[in-house]
């Protein structure tokens, strides 16, 4: 699985989650979605602000990347306030 912006979508890429909408939060795609044009045309409109898309390279879990994620904000919070 890997993080990206809405920009580097193609068309062919397969979500590792699913899309929310930013207002109501409900489900627009699902996870396992294989894009294509119109979608990702769509999904640029929506300007979400994770995108994760289902790779071999990257193959981990998304608690656990979302765990490291957390742990280097809250270390770089420690370091802004602790100097």
């Amino acid at each position: 699985m890997k993080r990206i912006e809405a920009e580097e979508l193609r068309p062919g890429m397969k979500l590792a989650l699913p899309i929310r909408c930013p207002m109501s939060y409900k489900i627009l795609l699902n996870a396992g979605t294989v894009l294509t044009a119109g979608q990702i045309e769509r999904i640029k409109n929506l300007s979400p602000k994770e995108i994760f898309i289902s790779t071999s390279k990257y193959s981990y879990h998304p608690a656990k990347m979302l765990f490291f994620e957390a742990v280097e904000a809250l270390d770089k919070v420690y370091s802004d306030f602790f100097g």
